[in-house]
Order: structure tokens, then sequence, then C-alpha cells
């Protein structure tokens, strides 16, 4: 910050002055100085860092959108959805705001930053004043946020280096001493300064000179080259092909932290040190050539070299974050950042000769923004290490550095290739961490007291094991080899890290393959030693497991230095019984014995029924007041996982009765004089009931176990039971009872000779049915008397009708055969001829009709018509609509018959849609009208009629324009004379008109009647905008142009005078009666402006209305000298605020 206050005084544009006027400017630069190095001395607190974080760059906030303000804390502004062009990557340290943003055009190359290329010295002479880039212009890089594309649920900006490539640039106050941190994700290419993929920095044709060497400005091009390496490159005027120095870690295009630092020793001695994922790579001193310690070039560019114009040498991958500090940080302070960034983006750090991804971290400690280690690197755990945490680097606690960094990570996994555990503080492992309202913050966010949750495993195989199971509790058949450690750190008594969500992707474990899912428990090591065979284990039963083979664990609390890790163990049952001790006693019981049933209640099934709340306690329970039964397939489900035991219990009472049993059939045909011969064990003499289904026989009397019901009817006795001291047989014997000879009948039919005739038959054929008369029964009638000869009768002069259920009996034995028969009548003839209809929608088809041997008058029902009598045998039917029609027609004799026939529509299609356009013609509104027929094949063969159905004024193209407003009718004919009428409107419109009035202070406002909204504006030659209103930005002449949605134009001219407020820069508190008091100037005209004060933490500290001043204290207490920041807000409609800061000298 000293450096920058002081080039705010010397490195002015130059002009030339008399002697006198240089020593009054020498001596006025002289006191100033002097004031700043008081300042710098007495308020060493507020301004006595030596190196800032003063460029920070993150896709996770500020894209296309400013921050607001400078705490870092914040997520907003959230970033933009995904695929979203990054126009603007915003510096997150607004005190010397530093937005990376796109390519000028070239006519802006001369313009100061962020418009232009201007070099703000020395400009002038004949040396550059401005750079002009010669490689092509760049498109903008992307925004990818997307579960596919994310670091670690962390948003990237993606660089396409194809063709031009994609890039942003930004003019760095950091140009002396710094370190850059820079996290990345791409392929190398190149082997030069020039060539090599470009990250941060780039080169050019032409560098910067000046008649001064010693301000002439160095080239720095931070790249992945050949091999995938992290590269450094340094180029200057004339520096006959520059300083190019390779990293020797191949990064394999994965997600990478890049550290860089360069430290001036000496005059014309520069140091540059490279770190890659925490691993040393590059440490040259640099004292090759006279320019190593000047500064740095001005600009710096993102993805694409200045002068680049081969694909090859753009980046192609992915930056998430960037910081840059303004002074060669030690190694402990690139530690605390690494730390940072490697939870942030789920890096392993290592220290060693190749990447921790590769070989795992044993030596290289994680440290918290305090410097606090929260990963003690160990031996065995050091694998795919990851974490979730909240941390804040305090600024004021640090006078010698502010690195202004605060870590806000909700959920994680590590980017290592077979890392498979993701940690949440919710159920949500598919949002992204971006949105702190999508999870629960982690405790002692925001706040100076860090909380950290990390993990790392052995590298162990994921596949399922047998070995090293728990003994306490039992029950875990297998488990996965892996295991990972916990560590919990905390500062400042903040409460752990608890009730988090587990998510471990098992997919390519056979322990989901060879086993239920259902069954899935993490498996923690309370005692910390890494062994699950001592101590008490802890199991937490998975919540699901998704179809992609992940299984989740919600509400787990991980404390530090436990183990864990993925066993197998489903539930078991098994079953003993105590029987019944006396029949039709209900005190059997079950004893249960379960693995893997927490105590709780539970319903136990078996086949047919149930046990519910079931008490279990210690894998074990008890079912009493059981009866006799069959209890088969005993189950129990925890957790939708069912035991697979299936035991069976069969309880049983002592001494029950059985019962058999024998037929004797009926002598003859409805004989009852059958016999039931029953057989017993277990049954004194004395008399029983004995049922069956629907019955029973009551009285029965048992001798010697033996019983015989008679007089019994044919039948079915099904499920014969008997009952001794209410124990019930089980045998359940079923008897039929059948009597021999039943008579059977069969039928056949002669059909009426005519429609009512009553000459109809029936003949019959029996068997068991002796020769005599005998009455056949049908449902709802019989005839009687029929004689029966030879098992054959027939009976004669029946009318048409249904014959049902026919039977014959004999000697009170009835058939059971029951034929149907049906005689039917023959009608009379009907024959139709059909005319369709003429033209489409006419309803004018009709049916001739012929009649032959009816019996008239006939009644005629057409569909659901009306019916209509005629008396003659041929009459026609009119005006009917196209579609299908059943005529039945009923002569005099009830005689009827049923016909079909179909109307078919007539000739062509002829409906379309007219739909009015309107347009503008010479400004002013016009229409016409665009018709769409249904049937587009007939176009060639209609014409066209407005408001007409006169044959002379129909034409071939419906080209109908400047129709009069209100209701009109198309007329469409067809060459074969068929027509149809189209209604429609046409609204009217007046002609555009426009005004142009300033309702607020520097606003115009643009007042349209007429035409046809929406409305596009546009203000002195802008782009077209919805707003009728515009604020302007200088005095002069506007002109304002509308443009309605029918195309019609008008332009209207003001002229108006810009006024403006100004806001002093400085103000001196001290009641000299001079620059006492800091408010805006000129606010007259605003009475609604509203002015906020911050302090340099962010404070608010005084909100002015327009009348109001600031004294320069803050709860009556003299604030101390130093920079303010401010934001004015207008109020006046334009929308118009002010952002800034200003210096309290004391």
């Amino acid at each position: 910050m000293t450096k920058l206050l002081l080039l705010f005084f010397f490195q002015q544009e130059s002009v030339k002055k008399d002697f006198s006027a240089l020593f009054s400017d020498l001596l006025k630069h002289a006191l100033q100085c002097i004031i700043i190095l008081c300042i710098f001395i007495i308020n060493n607190d507020s301004f006595g860092q030596a190196g800032d974080v003063d460029t920070w760059f993150k896709a996770g906030r500020a894209v296309n959108m400013a921050p607001g303000n400078n705490l870092f804390w914040d997520s907003n502004p959230l970033p933009p959805p995904d695929g979203t062009p990054v126009s603007i990557w915003y510096d997150l340290v607004t005190y010397t705001e530093q937005n990376a943003v796109q390519n000028p055009v070239p006519a802006n190359y001369p313009l100061p930053s962020p418009d232009g290329f201007d070099y703000p010295y020395p400009n002038s002479g004949t040396y550059s004043l401005f750079l002009s880039p010669t490689g092509s212009t760049p498109g903008l890089p992307v925004l990818h946020r997307n579960n596919t594309d994310n670091i670690n649920f962390n948003p990237v900006v993606r660089f396409d280096g194809s063709g031009d490539g994609q890039a942003l640039h930004f003019r760095s106050n950091s140009r002396d001493d710094l370190t850059v941190f820079i996290v990345f994700k791409a392929e190398g290419a190149g082997n030069s300064a020039e060539s090599q993929r470009l990250l941060f920095g780039g080169d050019v044709d032409v560098h910067h000179t000046s008649f001064n060497q010693s301000e002439w400005t160095t080239n720095l091009s931070l790249g992945i080259a050949d091999g995938n390496r992290f590269s450094v490159g340094r180029t200057w005027s004339g520096d006959g092909g520059g300083y190019f120095q390779s990293g020797s870690v191949d990064l394999m295009g994965q997600p990478t932290i890049g550290v860089f630092t360069r430290e001036v020793l000496n005059p014309e001695e520069e140091l540059l040190t490279t770190f890659v994922n925490g691993i040393p790579d590059i440490s040259t001193p640099r004292f090759d050539n006279n320019l190593a310690d000047n500064s740095l070039f001005f600009y710096n560019r993102l993805g694409k070299h200045f002068n680049s114009n081969d694909p090859n040498r753009n980046l192609t991958g992915d930056i998430a974050e960037i910081l840059l500090a303004d002074v060669s940080l030690s190694n402990n302070y690139i530690q605390r950042v690494e730390t940072y960034l490697a939870i942030k983006y789920g890096i392993t750090l290592y220290n060693g000769g190749q990447l921790g991804s590769i070989t795992g971290n044993d030596s290289y400690n994680y440290l918290a923004a305090n410097g606090d280690i929260i990963w003690q690197a160990e031996i065995t755990y050091k694998h795919d290490i990851a974490g979730i945490g909240a941390d804040v680097f305090n600024d004021l606690a640090h006078i010698d550095v502010s690195l202004r960094y605060t870590l806000d990570q909700r959920i994680s996994k590590s980017e290592n290739s077979d890392a498979i555990v993701t940690i949440s503080t919710n159920t949500d492992f598919s949002e992204d961490n971006v949105d702190p309202a999508s999870r629960p913050a982690i405790p002692g966010w925001p706040t100076y007291n860090y909380n950290y949750l990390l993990w790392a495993n052995d590298n162990g195989s994921i596949n399922e094991i047998f070995t090293e199971l728990p003994t306490d509790p039992a029950g875990i058949t297998s488990r996965i080899e892996r295991e990972w450690r916990v560590q919990s750190n905390q500062l400042g008594g903040v409460t752990p890290i608890s009730g988090v969500s587990v998510r471990v992707d098992l997919s390519g474990s056979s322990i989901l393959t060879n086993n239920d899912a259902c069954a899935i428990k993490l498996l923690i090591d309370t005692d910390t030693d890494g062994d699950f065979t001592t101590g008490t284990i802890t199991e937490i039963v998975a919540t699901s497991i998704d179809g992609d083979g992940n299984a989740y664990f919600d509400n787990l609390t991980l404390n530090h230095r436990e183990v864990f890790t993925i066993g197998y163990g489903a539930p078991t049952i098994d079953a003993l019984a105590t029987q019944p001790t006396t029949c039709g006693a209900s005190d059997g019981e079950i004893q249960f014995t379960f693995q893997n049933v927490p105590d709780d209640s539970y319903t136990i099934t078996y086949d047919g029924g149930s046990f519910p709340n079931v008490a279990v306690a210690g894998n074990a329970a008890t079912v009493t007041g059981l009866a006799a039964g069959n209890y088969s397939n005993l189950k129990v489900t925890v957790n939708s996982c069912t035991s697979q035991q299936d035991p069976d219990i069969v309880l049983s009472s002592p001494d029950a009765p059985t019962i058999d049993a024998l037929a004797t059939q009926p002598t003859t045909c409805g004989a009852s004089d059958g016999e039931i011969q029953f057989t017993f064990q277990n049954v004194p003499d004395d008399s029983y009931t004995i049922t069956y289904d629907g019955g029973s026989f009551p009285n029965v009397a048992v001798a010697g176990n033996a019983a015989t019901v008679t007089g019994l009817a044919a039948g079915n006795y099904s499920n014969l039971k008997i009952t001794v001291n209410s124990c019930t047989s089980q045998q359940d014997p079923d008897i039929v009872l059948s009597s021999p000879d039943a008579p059977t009948i069969d039928a056949l039919a002669t059909q009426p000779t005519t429609c009512g005739a009553s000459d109809g038959e029936i003949q019959f054929t029996f068997q068991n049915v002796p020769d005599d008369s005998y009455t056949i029964t049908y449902d709802g009638g019989s005839f009687p008397n029929v004689a029966v000869a030879g098992n054959a009768a027939t009976v004669t002069g029946l009318a048409a009708g249904n014959y049902s259920n026919l039977k014959i009996t004999v000697n009170s034995c009835t058939s059971q055969q029951g034929p149907d028969v049906v005689l039917s009548s023959t009608g009379f003839n009907v024959t139709t001829n059909v005319q369709h209809e003429t033209c489409w929608e006419n309803d004018n088809g009709s049916v001739s009709v012929d009649i032959g041997n009816a019996v008239f008058p006939v009644t005629v029902q057409l569909n659901n018509r009306e019916p209509i009598v005629f008396n003659t045998n041929s009459f026609d039917i009119d005006d009917l609509t196209p579609g299908n029609y059943e005529m039945i027609v009923i002569d005099d004799t009830g005689c009827q018959t049923t016909t079909s026939f179909g109307i078919q529509s007539g000739g062509p299609n002829l409906g379309a849609s007219v739909e009015v356009m309107y347009l503008c013609d010479s400004n002013l509104p016009s229409n016409t009208i665009a018709i769409t027929l249904f049937d587009p094949s007939i176009s060639n063969d209609v014409l066209y009629a407005l408001d007409s159905t006169d044959p002379n004024d129909f034409v071939l193209s419906p080209n109908f324009g400047n129709i009069t407003s209100g209701n009109h009718t198309l007329s469409i004919m067809h060459n074969n004379g068929c027509l149809t009428e189209i209604p429609f409107e046409v609204e009217n419109f007046e002609q555009l008109e426009l005004t142009l009035t300033s309702e607020y202070v520097n606003q115009i406002t643009a007042n349209v009647t007429g035409g046809t909204a929406p409305y596009t504006y546009y203000f002195d030659d802008n782009e077209g905008t919805t707003s009728n209103t515009y604020t302007i930005d200088r005095g002069g002449a506007f002109s304002a142009r509308v443009v309605d949605s029918n195309g019609c134009e008008v332009v209207q001219s003001t002229s108006m005078n810009l006024v403006d407020i100004s806001i002093p820069d400085f103000f001196t508190p001290n009641n000299d009666g001079q620059n006492d008091y800091w408010n805006p100037k000129n606010t007259e005209l605003f009475p609604d402006i509203e002015t906020y004060i911050f302090d340099r933490y962010g404070r608010k500290i005084k909100v002015m209305g327009q009348s109001e001043e600031w004294n320069g204290e803050y709860d009556s207490k003299a604030m101390p000298s130093g920079d303010y920041w401010y934001i004015v807000k207008l109020n006046d409609g334009s929308g118009r605020e002010f952002v800034g800061h200003f210096t309290l000298y004391r």
C-alpha cells in the first residue's frame, strides 16, 4: 500500500515547467511524503501491513455482477447459471478494484483501463503510449456450474483455446514482490515463455519502455508447458528470447493449486519460486540482466498471450480461483492458503517428489488461517484428504499481511479418481457449494474461530473382506478393506461439526453385488486405534442406497481421530417353541433370538399372520399366549431389510381328536338312505355333534371310537369335524353322496317359418326317462303332458321366443343339464339408396327406402330421432348430417328389421383461419390478412371475396389490405360451386406520436400515444430498451426514437443541462474552520439523497441525508486518520449510485 500511495504522487503525467515551478512541485511532493510516512508511523494498525491480497477472483462469486462490499465472507452476488459467458470477473478486494474484463475494441486501446490499454506512465514522447495486442481478439470464457464440471462442488471459469481462444485481462497494482495462487485444471503444451499455454500474465510483441530504463516493465507468464508442467516465463524489450523454466511435476490434467512467488533480492536480481499442490518445484534466482528487479507489466491476461495467434498457445481448461498478494509470502503463509484451497477444491497436498493424489501425504500438515495444524499428517491414513470447514483469515491479528481469504465449504469430496466418500452438512448431495441457503452453516461461521472436519483413507481395497470384523456388537459378516481417519479441530470453544450426511460410492465394490444393500452399515472405531476387533464399534445403518450404488448415512457425528469403514450385517432370526399345556389352551410361546436387530418394537410376520409390536431387547424377544397352529416362514424386517432364515414353528395341543369317514351311497334317485361311517381316535364314548360345511349331524352316538350317520340324501358333506372338550379335529375329511340313474335332457329347434307364425318346434332327446307323459319346464313356463317314447319327444306350434333352462323330472329326480332354445321369426325386406352431402357442412344428405312384404303402416326409428310412420312401401328421409345411421323398421304386426347405412361428407373442406396482420406503411398503421386453409390441397381450386358472395367479386389471391376497422367476412368459393363464409374483426390503431418531458433531474421521459405496444426506446443512439426513461451523463442535445411492435417509428429531440454532485477526496476535522466536515456537494436538486459511510472493515458508521455532514466521529469518538468508503444513492428515479473512498487527515 505504501508503494501505491507514493506512486500516486510521483507517477503523474510529466509536463515541462520552469525551475521555480519544478522546485515548488518537489517541495509539495516532499511534504506529501512526510505526511504519509508520519501517518504510517503513527497509525501502524491501519496502514502498517507489509503485504495484502489485493486481487481475488473466484468463480463462485461476483461473476458479471459487482460484489458491492468488502465483506469477504459474504457469498453474494451468487454466480449466474451454468453456461453463462463471463464478461467481467470482479475483483473481490474492492479497495483497489482490479476487475478482469474482456478485450476492448481496438479503437479504445488508447483509453485508460478498463476501457483500453493506456500506460499510466511515461505516457508521452516517442514511446508507446498504450498496448496494441498483436494477437487475434479473444472471445469470452464461460462459467461452468454443474455436477460434471465443478471442482469439488465449486464452479469454474472454462477457457476454450480453439480458434481465437478466450481470455480476460486486468490492470494490476501488484507488480514488484508478489505471490500468485491459481487453481486450475488443464493440459499443457509449449516449451518457452511465449509458447506455453497461458494461465496468468502473458507475452507481448512490443514491450513497455521509456527514456528511463529503470521504469521499463517486464512481462511475466505463468502457464502449463509440455508434459503438463507448471511453468514460468519472463520477457522484456530486447530479451533475446527471454527466460523460461518448466516445472518437474506432471500434473496429469488434474485439479492443481499452482503457487508462484517473485522476490526482488537485490538490484538487478529476483528470486522466482513455484509450488504445485504443496510440492516445491521451481526455485531460481535471476541476475542474468539489469532488468531483473524492474516492475512487472501493467496488464495481466488470463487464458491467452496478448500476442497469440496460435490456438495451441491458448489455454484450454478451467480456472476456479486466483489470489494475488503484493508480497512474496513466507512458506508458512503459503501453506495456510494452500490448505484453504486444498479443502475447498478437494486436492491432496504433499511436499514430497510426487503428487499427493498418487502417493498420498504423510509429511505435509494442513494449517488453519491462524497457523494451527488442522490435519496432522500420518503414515497410514494419507490418501484422498478432503474436508468440510469454516475459517476466516484475521487481517486485524496480522500486522505483516492481509490474506483476506475465507473458507465456507459445506460439502466435499476428494477430486482423486479413487475417492468414494462425500460429506455434507445436510442430505443434499446435488446442489453445489455456492449458495449458503442450500445447506446448514458450520458452527462458528463467519468468525475467526475455525471449525474443520477432515478425513483421509489408507488406500485399502473397496471390495468385500471377511477379516477384522467387530465382535461388539456381533452380526457384521463382512466389510470393505478401506478405512478412513477423521480429524476434527476447532478454535475458541466452537461446537464441533456434527449431524452430517455421508455418501459412500460402493458401485465398484463387491459388498453390494454379493449382498443385500439394505444391510450396509457404517462402522466407527470409537477407540481410534484403527482395529475393528477391539473396543466398542458404533454401527450406523444406511438411510438408503440409490440406483447408482451410493450408500447414504444421515445425522452422523464423527469425532476427532475416529476411524470408519463400511460393513455388512443383515438381520437374522431363530425360534424355539414352548407347546400349549392342554388341548385348546392358548399358553404356547415362541422364543426368538436375533442378530443385527437394534432394541425397538417390530412386527414379526409368518404365513397368514403377524405378531405386531414385539419388543426386542438384547437381540431377543418372546411372544406368549399362543394357541396350537402352524407359524411358518417367520421373518423380521429392520430398516427395509428382511431376515432370510424363515424358521417354522408348529404349536400342537396334546391328545387332539382325529376323524375319518367312509360313504354308503343312496340306493335310488331321490332316496334318503345314504350313510357315513366314522372312525375316531381320542373320542370317548358319548354323544357329539359332527359339523360339515353348511350343516351338522347332532347327537351322534360314539362308541369304541366309531359311529354311523344314516338316512342321508345325495349331497356334499365337506370338512367333517368333531370337537371333544373344546379340542377340534384337524383332518377335515370330505364325503360326497350321489343318487344313481338321474335323467338327462337335450334339445334342438325348428324355427317359425314367417314373422309372427306359431309353427316352431323343439325336438327333445333324453336318457333314463321311461315312456310316459311328463311336464317339461323352462324359465317362466312349461310344456305339460309331453309324450316321451324311446327317450325322445317333440313340442310343436311354438311362436318365436326364449326357452331357457329346460328340465324334466322323473320320480322326483330332476335333470341337471338345463339346455336353452331360441326360436326366431323371419322379417321383411328393406333396401336403401343413399344420397351423400353435396357440399362441406351443408347437412343435406338423404336416404331412399323401399320395403317389401311388410304389413303397413310401418314405424321407422333412425338412430335417436323421433319415430316416423309411413303408409307406403317407398319413402325418403332428408336433411341428414354426415355420419353412420341405424334404421329400425317395425310393421303393423310387430315384425321388425334393422338396416345400417352411412352419409359421407360432401365436397372439399373449405374451412380456413383468418389472421389480421398489422403493419406499418410510411410510419402509418396498415393491415392485411393471412389465410390458412385447413386443406391446403384445394388452394388452386378456390376463389376469395371480401364482404361479398357475389360471384363477380371473387378473385384468385386474397391480397386484401388496408381494411377498415370493424367486423368483416371472408368468402371462399370452390370451383364445384360450394361456398363458405368466415367472419373476422379488424382493430383500429391510431398514428404513433411522441413527446419528451423531464420529470426528474438529469432524466428524459418519452411519452408515447398511438401505435401498437410493446414499444422499443432508443435514446441518444444507444441500444434499444423497454424503459421509457433515460438518465443523461452530459449536457447538450439528445434524440429519442420509438419503434412500435409493427415497425412504425417516431423521432423527437430535446436539450438538457447536466446537474451533478461532487464528492470531496478528503477532509481535516481539526476544528480550524477549513474542511472540518465531509459531505457530497451540489445536492440541492436531490432532496432524497442518502450517503452511507464505512470504515476499512466494512462497518457502517454514518448515514446522512441532503443537509447533513460528517464530523469524523463515531459514537462521539474521533475516528483515526485513514481511508473511508462511501455509497451515495441519489434516489432521484435514475437508480444512480456513487461508490468510492476519501481520506480523513488529523
